[in-house]
């Protein structure tokens, strides 16, 4: 953590389960923001480097899908703390990926298909991606 003090930015990545980052990331951010934070009035921080940020996440859903089910408003509660302490984050998103590529090739081959996405476009992705 101390290294982090020094830097001149910082990447945060998830893959984005249940709507929201995951449970390491949030500790994570708790452990890297909490010894900077004050309990006077406004909740000023300690923060002397105002550090770039970005947030990189990945899901298994399309950039439509994300916006209609309000993923967002899970995201926005992290971000919104990183600005406080750091800079405004620039975000990247990655959708409609397999991130349980395992799980959905065994079911595959046991004849259970998701009816919830396209299962064929979501193979043909991977095989564009990964080369095979």
């Amino acid at each position: 953590m101390e290294k982090l003090e020094d830097a001149d930015a910082i990447i945060f990545g998830s893959p984005i389960y249940y709507r929201t980052i995951t449970g390491q990331l949030h500790v994570f951010y708790e452990h890297l923001l909490f010894p900077y934070m004050t309990y006077k009035i406004g909740y000023p921080t300690l923060v002397e480097n105002k550090m770039k940020t970005t947030s990189i996440y990945t899901m298994n859903v399309t950039e439509e899908d994300m916006v209609m089910d309000n993923y967002r408003q899970y995201m926005n509660l992290f971000e919104m703390f990183l600005e406080k302490y750091f800079s405004k984050p620039e975000l990247l998103f990655s959708f409609n990926t397999y991130q349980k590529v395992g799980t959905i090739l065994f079911n595959i081959l046991k004849g259970i298909f998701s009816n919830s996405f396209d299962t064929i476009f979501k193979l043909s992705r991977i095989s564009k991606f990964c080369g095979q």
